[in-house]
């Protein structure tokens, strides 16, 4: 290796191995919280798919074991998926982090060969901001269903839900056998008002994927969930329009305990989360903005060093053509004055 070569190498990678521990001691802080909102994300997906998966587990008996009214078995799977519920998104949070915490890895010294190539891709491995670019990217892949799922999983289990326990607090006690049968009934009755609700939700999820952090913001989150709610009411009235408007009346009391309150906690986790990443984009930003790459300041370098050259390289080409007239004169001018 040249003394050249050598000294280009080091100031080159010493720029750049300064400028990455500076970033990394400004954003290595910020990526615990921004790998928290992947894995609140991903246990809400858990959690909505749990759901889903308890709602098609009692639509299942519901329509296996309808010969046998006094079968069970919708009243358990609804009880039961209730409580997967329940306890899926604690566990699925810690069992997150556990995982996230095993999975740690120390951030020791970069292994440098002497090759400058080699080296600036090693230490471009190593920069926060593309550890702050794959987190972010999983979370916004992850949104969209972080959304949609949990709306659906509580959309299919919720109300019946709420049914029994109102029945077992204010009413008679009613055995599951009986339970089931009032199950049958409203997955005939109103079980597409369930879907409606749940279709509703995707689509409130993909107009929250679609807006910025600022559209977010000023999003009419009342507006939002009332929509949802009036058009299940309204899916509902057919055919329990037909029944003296007992359905949609079920479906309105039912709506009103939950709806509202879902889509302004997610509209606000989402919130939060894109604040999270915003700040930390911020910061990583203004380092971007006021660090220079040291190869695009070297080339910057030169290519002052080379307009130089041809500034002088010209003035003196200028001085030469000035001074020819009078080099040319002065040999044709003798001793005496006169032209020779």
């Amino acid at each position: 290796m040249t003394s050249a070569y050598r000294s280009a190498y080091e100031h080159i990678v010493g720029v750049r191995l300064a400028e990455t521990q500076e970033l990394r001691s400004e954003l290595t802080p910020m990526l615990p919280s921004l790998r928290a909102v992947t894995r609140a994300r991903m246990a809400r997906i858990f959690t909505g798919a749990v759901g889903v998966a308890g709602a098609l587990a009692m639509t299942f008996c519901a329509a296996w074991f309808h010969n046998n009214s006094s079968d069970p078995s919708p009243t358990y799977a609804l009880l039961v998926g209730s409580l997967a519920v329940a306890i899926a998104w604690p566990l699925s949070r810690a069992g997150l982090a556990v995982g996230a915490r095993l999975r740690r890895k120390e951030t020791g010294e970069i292994t440098l060969t002497g090759q400058l190539d080699q080296d600036l891709a090693r230490i471009d491995a190593s920069d926060p901001r593309a550890e702050l670019r794959r987190v972010e990217d999983l979370a916004n892949r992850l949104e969209l269903p972080s959304i949609a799922l949990p709306i659906a999983g509580i959309s299919f289990l919720f109300p019946l839900l709420s049914h029994w326990l109102f029945i077992q607090a204010f009413g008679s006690t009613e055995s599951a056998e009986s339970f089931a049968g009032w199950i049958r009934v409203s997955l005939v009755i109103v079980g597409h008002a369930h879907l409606a609700l749940v279709i509703c939700g995707f689509l409130f999820a993909k107009r929250i994927r679609s807006l910025s952090l600022e559209a977010l913001t000023d999003m009419k989150i009342h507006r939002e969930w009332l929509k949802a709610w009036l058009i299940t009411i309204s899916v509902s009235c057919l055919p329990g329009i037909l029944l003296i408007l007992v359905p949609p009346v079920l479906v309105a009391l039912t709506g009103i305990a939950f709806v509202p309150f879902l889509w302004l906690l997610l509209h606000r986790a989402v919130r939060v989360e894109r604040s999270v990443f915003a700040f930390a984009e911020a910061a990583a930003a203004v380092r971007v903005a006021v660090d220079a790459s040291p190869l695009d300041a070297l080339a910057e370098q030169k290519q002052r060093e080379a307009d130089r050259y041809d500034e002088d390289a010209h003035g003196d080409a200028d001085d030469s053509s000035e001074r020819e007239p009078l080099v040319v004169a002065a040999h044709r001018v003798g001793d005496d004055g006169r032209w020779g």
